[in-house]
């Protein structure tokens, strides 16, 4: 009888730890599927993405959802697994998706690069100060956590939603056009 007396005992003690245990599951759960699946927020430092982010750094609502709903497009801003450095992260810009042949400045000169299917080609629009696919390739698009949508912080300098793929061409296309122009 003290055994069973003392088991009782113990439950009305140890069950609100289980449920607070249970809870806490929940939630981790929960923000790890909203993390995977719809978004999050992180921070995008340094200078590789200047002008658009401010070196110091940039706060970002980056979408999951977008990038597993629709086709990525040049122009589109990702976040990504680093290649080089495990456990971080880099923001760059999608210039070339599988099948394109893209065109980059290096330190030996122009060269081209075909990229395989399934990867993706990325730079930083700083190119100078960018440390992207001219160094580690073409990156498998299954590293890709998201597309970034909209700037959060700071409030003065491109708060707001981010630059439309179609729209980031043209302008492209009209920078082009004025630098052949000028010569």
């Amino acid at each position: 009888a003290v055994r069973v007396g003392f088991w009782m005992a113990s439950t009305r003690v140890l069950r609100p730890f289980g449920q607070a245990a249970l809870i806490l599951g929940q939630v981790v759960g929960t923000a790890f599927l909203f993390e995977e699946y719809v978004g999050f927020m992180t921070c995008a430092v340094g200078e590789s993405m200047k002008p658009t982010f401010r070196a110091e750094g940039s706060i970002v609502l980056v979408s999951s959802m977008a990038y597993h709903r629709s086709n990525l497009q040049k122009g589109d801003i990702i976040i990504a697994k680093s290649p080089t450095a495990p456990g971080q992260m880099v923001c760059k810009r999608v210039c070339g998706t599988g099948g394109d042949t893209v065109g980059t400045q290096t330190r030996f000169g122009r060269q081209f690069f075909r990229v395989p299917e399934h990867f993706v080609w990325l730079l930083g629009d700083n190119q100078s100060r960018s440390w992207d696919s001219r160094s580690y390739g073409a990156l498998p698009q299954s590293m890709i956590k998201g597309k970034v949508v909209f700037q959060l912080w700071p409030f003065n300098a491109g708060w707001g939603f981010m630059e439309t793929s179609e729209a980031w061409r043209k302008r492209k296309e009209a920078e082009a056009k004025q630098k052949e122009e000028a010569r």
